[in-house]
């Protein structure tokens, strides 16, 4: 997904320690600018910059971290509709039940996404009014996932946790 008309935050905070040790005085300073990047239609930054600059007795360092929010820039927006939508057991080990009410027959998918945005499982459905389906999750490692249906062009996301 392209982003335009992104908003850049500049935060920098600025630390300067004076302390003794073993009887000797001495000072660094510490340094740490952010450059956090916004779309106005997520709610946290799709793109966070971060230096830290450091000096003391021994010279300066410099330090840089960037950070991609791959989970809003894969687009995991949660858009309501209609259709009535469980998953169950949560948190699940190696079975997973699903189960929609597909209100309009229209033809639905459930994506199973990790926490890094990418996606580990894709089951796609028919337009039956009702789907009903035991997914097999043992294959899938421990942790966070986002469960995305979609019915025609409307979807919704929840969330998954993996025992």
């Amino acid at each position: 997904k392209v982003f335009t008309n992104i908003i850049q935050i500049k935060t920098i905070r600025k630390e300067l320690t004076a302390f003794t040790y073993s009887g000797t005085p001495g000072t660094y300073s510490d340094t740490y600018t952010t450059f956090d990047y916004y779309h106005a239609s997520q709610r946290f930054p799709l793109l966070s910059v971060s230096y830290d600059y450091y000096v003391d007795q021994s010279g300066p360092s410099l330090s840089a971290n960037i950070t991609v929010n791959k989970i809003i820039t894969v687009g995991l927006k949660n858009q309501s509709f209609d259709n009535a939508f469980s998953i169950f057991p949560n948190p699940a080990k190696d079975i997973l039940y699903f189960q929609m009410d597909n209100l309009n027959a229209e033809n639905c998918s459930l994506e199973m996404i990790d926490v890094t945005g990418n996606q580990v499982k894709l089951i796609e459905y028919d337009n039956n009014t009702v789907i009903k389906d035991k997914v097999n999750i043992s294959d899938l490692p421990k942790g966070l996932y986002f469960l995305k249906t979609t019915s025609g062009e409307k979807s919704k996301v929840q969330k998954l946790l993996v025992d």
